[in-house]
């Protein structure tokens, strides 16, 4: 929305939201958990089934895809439903840790 002000030429009101990064949360397979484990993250949509990994990874896990990573995602069903499933790095990716 633009409003007009005598004293100044125009002012642009952009909402906060505007700017918010489109996310979607996908699943990350934990390693060396002992049983199949999977992290859900957040990830920027990227097109093309390819999400780019944004949250950081706690220093007491290793996931199969590193933050930074760009990865394919399909969906998946797991014992609580169904989600997106990071299984594959696109390549030329760099992981930003």
């Amino acid at each position: 929305m633009i409003i007009f002000d005598e004293a100044v030429s125009f002012q642009l009101q952009i909402p906060f939201s505007t700017f918010e990064m489109n996310t979607q949360t996908i699943f990350v397979e934990l390693l060396g958990e002992g049983t199949q484990c999977w992290r859900p993250v957040r990830a920027e949509p990227l097109g093309d089934e390819s999400y780019r990994i944004i949250d950081p990874m706690a220093e007491d896990e290793d996931w199969a895809f590193a933050p930074g990573d760009t990865v394919k995602c399909k969906m998946h069903r797991f014992a609580n439903g169904d989600g997106l499933l990071a299984h594959q790095k696109v390549d030329g990716t760099r992981n930003s840790t």
